[in-house]
C-alpha cells in the first residue's frame, strides 16, 4: 500500500514508511504528505523485518556521510538515494516491479518539491540506532 504518510499511518499491519526519509527531505517535502509504503516491523528493533531492513540499507549508505566515513562531507545525490531506495526495497523483500514503482513514486515526489537528480540531498540524516543483528 502506497500513498501520502497520514493517510497510511492509521491502517492496520505494520508502520508507515516514506519513500523520501524524513531526517533527510523534511525541509523540503512536508512529512504527513511524504509518499510512503506500508511495511512490516519496527525499524528499530525488529530484526529481519521489512522495515528494520530497509532502514538497515538505508543505515549503510548514509553512514559513508557521517563523521568517520569515507565520504564525510560530502552530500549525495538524489540519484545516489534513488539507487539506496533501489538496495533497501529489494532487502526487504519486494518483488523487482515493486521495487521499480517504489523508486518511481519517490523520484517523482522529489522532482515536484524542485529536487532533480544531480542535486545533492538536502541533509544527512541522525543516525537510527537500530537494535544490531
Amino acid at each position: 500500500c502506497v500513498g501520502p504518510y497520514e493517510e497510511l499511518k492509521g491502517l492496520e499491519g505494520g508502520q508507515s514508511h516514506h519513500l523520501n526519509q524524513q531526517g533527510a527531505y523534511n525541509d523540503v517535502i512536508p512529512p504527513e504528505k511524504g509518499v510512503s509504503v506500508k511495511v512490516g516491523g519496527n525499524a528499530i528493533t525488529d530484526i529481519g523485518s521489512q522495515h528494520y531492513e530497509i532502514h538497515n540499507v538505508m543505515e549503510q549508505f548514509w553512514s559513508q556521510f557521517r563523521r568517520g566515513g569515507p565520504r564525510y562531507g560530502e552530500l549525495p545525490t538524489n540519484l545516489e538515494y534513488s539507487e539506496a531506495v533501489r538496495n533497501a526495497a529489494r532487502a526487504a523483500g519486494f518483488s523487482e516491479s515493486d521495487v521499480r514503482m517504489l523508486v518511481i513514486q519517490a523520484i517523482k515526489e522529489r522532482i515536484v518539491h524542485g529536487q532533480l537528480g544531480g542535486m545533492p540531498v538536502p541533509r544527512i540524516p541522525r543516525p537510527l540506532n537500530q537494535v544490531r543483528k
